[in-house]
């Protein structure tokens, strides 16, 4: 979650990571969206954006 008016591209938060973690485990790909869908009981819906992008991810 980024602070009201922060902004960050999927690049940039890459880039975070690999300063901070081992190069193993550094994420290729990220998807970046304005917030996480919600199921009828508030709950996250975690399946949704996973089938977004038919379940392969979008690259940087």
């Amino acid at each position: 979650m980024l602070r009201p008016g922060a902004t960050l591209t999927a690049a940039e938060l890459r880039d975070y990571c690999a300063g901070r973690m081992a190069r193993s485990i550094v994420l290729e790909h990220v998807h970046v969206l304005e917030s996480l869908p919600r199921t009828a009981t508030g709950k996250v819906a975690k399946a949704e954006p996973k089938n977004a992008h038919g379940g392969t991810p979008a690259p940087l």
